[in-house]
């Protein structure tokens, strides 16, 4: 299951799955390499992920949406005093 996780990006559910499976068989040294792969995997999409986030929230278009939504909230007010 931890494989058919990692294929569709679903990292969580894959750790989950193969710590499961390291505790139901500790000595087998592959499951342990899985789970350090996927967690390399995991961390550089992460990073990806964040990244791409950042650069979508540090931009102007999206500031002046935010300043717009905080104007209209201050006029909201006005209006219910």
């Amino acid at each position: 299951m931890a494989l058919a996780f990692k294929a569709e990006n679903d990292f969580d559910r894959a750790q989950e799955n193969l710590k499961i499976a390291i505790k139901l068989a500790p000595g087998d040294t592959e499951l342990r390499k899985e789970y350090e792969q996927l967690m390399e995997v995991k961390t550089a999409k992460e990073k990806e992920w964040y990244s791409k986030m950042s650069g979508f929230y540090n931009k102007e278009g999206v500031n002046k949406i935010v300043e717009q939504d905080l104007e209209k909230e201050r006029l909201r007010e006005k209006i219910r005093r």
